[in-house]
């Protein structure tokens, strides 16, 4: 049985480089990498939790964007109070959340695919 120390209802499993190993102590560099893969694991999880919040927030700022030029795109038709230069500016900031939007998709796939590397699934 695996030990483990519980923090905020999760169970962490501590590393076994402390512990014998078939009635020996783990060589040095055994025990080494094994503490590598683990902080790998860790960092490539955390990355994920960062990638998903930033698409949360791109995913916010795309459906602010839209409706920021469906308003100025309105106001322009309708009653003459907006622009053309405020209807292009609020075009540009939809086609940059567009562009924020996929990238924090992109990011998010590639922390994915770097998490289940560094698992070994």
């Amino acid at each position: 049985m695996q030990s483990c120390r519980c923090r905020r209802g999760r169970c962490i499993p501590r590393p076994r480089a402390h512990r014998r190993h078939r009635g020996r102590r783990l060589p040095a560099s055994l025990a080494a990498l094994e503490l590598r893969a683990i902080r790998e694991v860790w960092k490539a999880y955390a990355d994920v939790k960062t990638a998903l919040r930033k698409r949360e927030f791109a995913r916010a700022l795309l459906t602010a964007s839209q409706e920021a030029y469906e308003s100025t795109l309105e106001s322009y038709r309708t009653s003459g109070l907006a622009t053309v230069l405020d209807l292009l500016a609020a075009e540009r900031d939809l086609a940059r959340a567009r562009t924020t939007e996929i990238q924090s998709r992109a990011e998010l796939l590639t922390t994915s695919a770097a998490l289940t590397f560094a698992a070994g699934d």
